[in-house]
């Protein structure tokens, strides 16, 4: 494909495969398209477990009288603490430093995957 920039709307071309190929296109999919696609898929596999994680805190929340009190009672106890180590699936142990504030990050976390939403759906319109 040609560099030329389009003074019209009809003039504007799609990338051929072979363009793709070339050190332009190469250069393109590395600087702008290929970040993009990785983060959209690690995003997803995250996704998938949050959303499996939070099925399963809903499930807890109908079987324990006492599930807002045990929340309330780990935020207490862990409130003057800098960070709450847990341990994953793989026995591997972490350090977190935002369970402190743990409803107040939720919050913000809800706020940014709102805004991401928005922000894909003007990606989506603008790239059909």
């Amino acid at each position: 494909m040609q560099e030329k920039s389009a003074t019209k709307i009809s003039e504007k071309q799609i990338p051929s495969e072979d363009w793709f190929m070339s050190p332009s296109g190469i250069e393109t999919r590395k600087n702008h398209i290929d970040c993009f696609l990785m983060a959209i898929h690690n995003i997803r596999k995250d996704i998938k477990i949050l959303e499996k994680t939070l099925v399963e805190q809903l499930e807890d929340k109908k079987e324990k009288h006492n599930y807002k009190e045990i929340w309330q009672g780990f935020d207490k106890t862990y409130k003057n603490k800098k960070y709450v180590t847990v341990t994953k699936q793989n026995k591997q142990r972490v350090q977190l430093v935002w369970v402190k504030k743990r409803n107040y990050n939720i919050k913000k976390l809800k706020n940014k995957l709102t805004k991401l939403s928005k922000m894909l759906e003007v990606y989506i319109n603008q790239t059909e």
